[in-house]
Formats: structure tokens, C-alpha cells, sequence
């Protein structure tokens, strides 16, 4: 989720890959208004929602990218996409709504009482580019994994050998929240590192 949680790609020396996050003028243009029908909605944790929607016409976005969430005319709140590009059927959302974040919470309570949402899809120039092949950094916290993954996994689709590191932290350990999805994936592909932290042990 953009916003209460962050990720970002950074580069050491030109040896990892670099985006610039920018919204263009060419990129705005390309955004489309969707409605979408909510397929399922499962509680992760106490707070984490895992979210599927199905837009009722074509879409397309590039993984790392995000989509805005039209609670109104004036009122558009932004969340990451983690499902990736080449799953076309569907979007996943993961959403951290509790009383600390209304922001987020009062589009899950639209979602689950209306079980539709619109959308404004794509934006973000944060995406992972097509030709590169250099080793990467991932650096993720709380459902700021949900833009992570959505890139992680696109990378790995296409490059099974690429070195990439990711980096996830949470306040708590339930914040880690796809943490044994993202260590069975590290024994499939080699190439992966994953480093966790969990702020309420270190103290």
C-alpha cells in the first residue's frame, strides 16, 4: 500500500537496477476508469486483507505500478498491485486497514459491503524495465511487499538466474505477513536472498 508503507529500487554503483518514480504527462494519459467486481477477500492477519478484483474490461499495467482506488469524484487512494502483469484474469490488492489507518480501512469496509470498487489503473513510473538484467535490491516494509512482489516475481518469470535480494521489514511479526510464501519461493530460485526484520525484537 502507498502511502502508510514504502519500497523502493536502489542501485550500488550502477550494479543494481535504478528507476526513477515519476508520473509523465504520457503516462497520464493512458490511465483508465474500471469497475471492478470483488472475487475474494481473505483475512491474512488481524489487519492485512488479501484482495482479488476482477475489472469488468481489458486492462494492463507493468509490474510495480499501482492503481487508484475512486472513493469519489475528488477523493482517489492510491494501492500497489501484487499480482503481476502476466495474470490477466485478475488484480491483488493487499490492503493493511485497522483503526490506526482509516485511510485504508474505509476502502475495505466499501469493499466488503458493496463487493465492488472503481479504479483508475495504471500509474507509476516505478516499474521494472524490460532489458534489464543487472543484480537487484528490493526493499520493502509492512504491505509495501505488495509492490515488491508484483516486481519479484515478473523479474524471476523472466530471468530465472538473475541475482535479487529483498529486504522486508515490520514493526511486528504478523507485518511479515506472506513471509512463508516468500521463503518457499527463495528454495525454488537460488539466485534469491530475502533478509526480514522484525522492529519489535530488535527492541
Amino acid at each position: 500500500t502507498i502511502g502508510m508503507n514504502w519500497l523502493f529500487l536502489t542501485t550500488v554503483k550502477a550494479l543494481c537496477a535504478f528507476v526513477l518514480p515519476y508520473l509523465s504527462i504520457r503516462q497520464r494519459k493512458r490511465m483508465t476508469t474500471l469497475s471492478c467486481k470483488v472475487t475474494s477477500v481473505e483475512a491474512i492477519t488481524d489487519t492485512v486483507y488479501r484482495v482479488r478484483i476482477v475489472p469488468d474490461a481489458a486492462f494492463s499495467f507493468r509490474a510495480g505500478q499501482y492503481l487508484m482506488v475512486v472513493m469519489d469524484e475528488r477523493d482517489k487512494r492510491p494501492f500497489s498491485m501484487a499480482s503481476t502483469p502476466d495474470e490477466k484474469g485478475f488484480i491483488e490488492l493487499h490492503i493493511g486497514a485497522s483503526e490506526i489507518n482509516l485511510y485504508a480501512k474505509a476502502v475495505m469496509d466499501r469493499i466488503l459491503k458493496d463487493h465492488q470498487i472503481v479504479v483508475d489503473i495504471p500509474h507509476g513510473e516505478a516499474w521494472l524495465r524490460d532489458d534489464e538484467e543487472r543484480p537487484m535490491i528490493l526493499i520493502a516494509g509492512g504491505t509495501g511487499f505488495s509492490y515488491a512482489r508484483s516486481i519479484l516475481l515478473t523479474a524471476l518469470a523472466r530471468n530465472p538466474n538473475r541475482d535479487i535480494t529483498i529486504y522486508w521489514g515490520g514493526r511486528e511479526e504478523q507485518h511479515l505477513y506472506d513471509l512463508c510464501d516468500l521463503e518457499a519461493l527463495s528454495v525454488d530460485a537460488s539466485c534469491l536472498k530475502c533478509a526480514v526484520v522484525d522492529t519489535e525484537r530488535l527492541g
